[in-house]
């Protein structure tokens, strides 16, 4: 099954970065944020609902959610750092903390945003328990495969590619 799949690598990955003495902060971030898109996906949802319904417990609006879902995961896949959010004349830092600062709490000056990490897993094993019990609820849900998912799975190789990708497995 797909989704069990999702949890079991995510509980063993997540297990073994928090496990750490320190350090691995943003690859726990991004497990967890690429983790809720593909829970989103799984349901057929919009690719951001489930980490914002990470976020919104704790009085963060949609809008805000994906203003801070797009920092982080844009910011930690494509350069190892998270970006800044800018709001006005104000750069925001979202600094994903090892499990010392409130999760979501303020920073002043300069402006920025805590994210704990270790809240953000065990809220996300929340999302994943959730699911689960739906899917325990009702099997025929459990055992169908969401709308477009094998588009998901595919990249279309570059036209200039095809011919290198065509030797090397069609000899």
């Amino acid at each position: 099954m797909i989704f069990a799949q999702l949890r079991d690598f995510l509980r063993h990955d997540l297990k073994n970065v928090l496990g750490m003495e320190h350090g691995g902060n943003y690859t726990a971030a991004l497990l967890v944020a690429v983790g809720a898109e593909a829970l989103s996906l799984l349901q057929d949802q919009d690719p951001d609902q489930a980490f914002i319904g990470l976020l919104t417990p704790y009085g963060i609006d949609e809008h805000m959610a994906k203003d801070i879902i797009d920092a982080l995961r844009h910011g930690l896949a494509h350069t190892f750092d998270t970006r800044f959010i800018q709001v006005g004349s104000k750069y925001v830092e979202l600094i994903v903390s090892w499990g010392e600062q409130e999760h979501l709490g303020l920073r002043a000056e300069p402006p920025g945003l805590y994210l704990n990490v270790r809240t953000m897993w065990a809220d996300l094993q929340k999302a994943l328990a959730e699911v689960e019990a739906g899917l325990t609820a009702d099997q025929r849900w459990a055992s169908q495969v969401p709308r477009d998912w094998a588009k998901r799975w595919v990249h279309q190789a570059r036209p200039q590619a095809r011919p290198g990708w065509e030797q090397r497995f069609d000899p």
